[in-house]
Order: C-alpha cells, then structure tokens, then sequence
C-alpha cells in the first residue's frame, strides 16, 4: 500500500497523537482533536478522537478482509483528500 503522507491534516494529527502522551509527564493536557475536525465528510463517527476514529477504521478493514480501496476510491490512497469524495463504491454509495 504505498500512501502519501504530507497532508498538512495528516501530519498535525500525527503530532497531536504523539504528544497526547505529554499529560502523563505532567505536562497540561490539550483537547483531543476530534475526527471531523480533521477530516472531510465524516458523517458516523463525530465526536470520536482522532486515535479512536484511525482504530475503528483498521477495525472494519482488518474485520473485513479490506483494504482502504475497497471502500474509498483508489485514488485515496495517493491524495488523502479523495477519502472524503466517497465511500462505499462496492455498495454504489457516494457522498
């Protein structure tokens, strides 16, 4: 699976989760970023941490037997902005 990751999204997430751990150094915590606060079109999973929303995302992928294409057009995988043009292709569903 070969996905870009320069998204300027992706990467302040990828930090935010990394630094999630300074509230147990006795650092102040800071509010999680929630999932539709950095994506696109996230119409079921609002309200859900960033960390959570990646994990369920693995959960129904590895569930399945999937990978990210099977429900996200295949040109997600290079452009992290194209997942939230439409999910579900196999199902006809579009966003």
């Amino acid at each position: 699976m070969n996905v870009k990751y320069g998204s300027k999204r992706m990467r302040g997430a990828a930090i935010a989760c990394l630094l999630g751990g300074a509230a147990a150094t006795g650092q102040p915590a800071q509010k999680a970023l929630m999932a539709e606060d950095v994506f696109k079109n996230v119409q079921v999973l609002k309200g859900i941490p960033v960390n959570q929303f990646m994990e369920t995302m693995s959960f129904f992928s590895a569930s399945l037997g999937y990978n990210c294409t099977n429900c996200h057009v295949a040109e997600s995988l290079g452009n992290w902005e194209k997942y939230a043009e439409g999910t579900c292709r196999r199902n006809g569903w579009r966003a």
